[in-house]
């Protein structure tokens, strides 16, 4: 038996002897939903009506499965005489479709492990207000309408995802994403929060497409640094606009080339426990009344304390490297915070003392290419200049290419894999001094 957190919630889903085992339950009025020979009411605990009302739960399937409708909600407004409904998906797959004139307001959409496919159609309106979490394999979202996830939405498979807008898509709190292919085609697709991706599991998957004048705003960009690459972004006519911090340097640049709106293009943001302090390393590619930064630190993610100030650049158009070591009291986490001189600010980043270790010198990242892209190194040696070597080897050891730098003085050098080169696995190796450092790469 499904229950629902409220105590007098009662359950019902589509009555198939009605709507027949095979078919799409519609309701295209209220007094379609206020049918009683619509609905099969499961769990009648405290309740009157015989068809859903305030705080019930429905539960919504396939029209392929025997006795598990799939929903349409159309031609009316549910959300005016009815909120709080929680809908539960209960086969797999489940389909909800949110049709023109409809406007439905429900506390919950769970999907219980089955796949979903939910639709908003034109002048359709939906909104959730607990956070969504989606993680079966193959869900998908189709938005022409407007929809709002109130707190938060995870879209979450190492499979393959769809989320495809042309309407009014609004996500109040962070936005997760992984496994999941992200088409704006219109209208706006707002997060107050980040969009996160937090592992590389799924990146085959991970795209984003902006297209026909539509726009992408999210208040920070937060991505594993392998999960998603330059070559699976297109905005070309549309636009991205990130009003905070952008922490994946390829993606962040592919942005702004692609015409996107950074407020602060942040090339590198990197920190290194050493037997000194905390080094804390970052390059900037451009600042615009750029005032100063700050460092904050805390052991919990919260009540920040400031311990640091660097002075900022004012304007300038070329790439600027800074670092500081962090002395004395050391902290789990530190932040980077930028402020303009009208001491509006951003948050650029969130370093942890765990990210590596003081024996770490060198980060190479992303290790999946495509022929002719950059891939990344980031240098936390403390001295001001670096030599270094860089050799690529294929798999039975053959040199196919080589480059050197000396006294090399930024934390941050992109090195272009050749476009000769054919798809397959390769061995990078970098030698500063008498340390030697590998990275397998796949050529894609």
């Amino acid at each position: 038996m499904i229950t629902s957190n409220n105590i007098n919630a009662a359950v019902f889903k589509p009555n198939p002897g009605q709507w027949g085992n095979n078919a799409t339950a519609t309701f295209s009025s209220l007094a379609d939903w206020q049918n009683s020979n619509y609905w099969t009411i499961l769990d009648g605990t405290g309740k009157t009506a015989d068809y859903p009302t305030d705080n019930d739960v429905v539960q919504f399937g396939s029209s392929a499965q025997y006795g598990n409708n799939g929903m349409v909600i159309t031609g009316f407004d549910l959300a005016d005489e009815y909120t709080g409904i929680t809908f539960n998906a209960n086969s797999y797959p489940s389909v909800l479709t949110i049709g023109s004139g409809a406007t439905v307001d429900a506390s919950s959409l769970n999907e219980n492990g089955n796949r979903i496919t939910l639709t908003i159609n034109s002048g359709g309106e939906l909104t959730v207000h607990n956070t969504a979490t989606f993680t079966a394999n193959q869900t998908s979202i189709y938005n022409y309408g407007t929809i709002s996830f109130n707190d938060g939405l995870n879209m979450v498979h190492t499979g393959k995802n769809t989320i495809v807008s042309s309407g009014d898509f609004n996500v109040t709190g962070q936005f997760k994403m992984l496994g999941t292919g992200l088409t704006v085609s219109g209208g706006s697709f707002d997060v107050s929060e980040e969009w996160v991706i937090e592992t590389a599991d799924g990146q085959s998957n991970n795209d984003l497409d902006v297209t026909n004048g539509a726009s992408l705003n999210v208040g920070g960009i937060d991505f594993y640094q392998y999960a998603i690459g330059p070559e699976d972004i297109d905005i070309t006519g549309g636009n991205v606009t990130v009003s905070g911090s952008c922490n994946h340097a390829a993606v962040c640049a592919e942005i702004e080339a692609q015409g996107g709106d950074l407020p602060v293009e942040l090339i590198s943001l990197f920190g290194i426990k050493t037997p000194e302090g905390f080094l804390v390393k970052w390059t900037t590619g451009s600042e615009i009344n750029n005032s100063h930064f700050m460092i904050e630190a805390s052991n919990t993610k919260n009540n920040w304390k400031e311990i640091a100030e660097i002075d900022g650049q004012g304007n300038s158009n070329v790439a600027t490297d800074y670092e500081i070591l962090l002395k004395g009291e050391q902290y789990n986490y530190y932040r980077l915070v930028q402020y303009d001189f009208d001491n509006s600010y951003e948050i650029l980043g969130i370093l942890t003392q765990n990210v590596s270790s003081e024996n770490d010198t060198i980060s190479i990242f992303p290790n999946e290419l495509t022929q002719g892209q950059s891939t990344n190194l980031l240098f936390s040696n403390p001295d001001s200049d670096i030599a270094f070597t860089l050799y690529l080897f294929d798999l039975v050891g053959n040199e196919v290419d080589q480059k050197s730098a000396s006294n090399y003085a930024s934390s941050f050098y992109q090195y272009k894999v050749p476009n000769s080169l054919n798809k397959g696995y390769y061995i990078l190796n970098v030698l500063i001094g008498s340390k030697r450092y590998q990275q397998k790469i796949l050529v894609k």
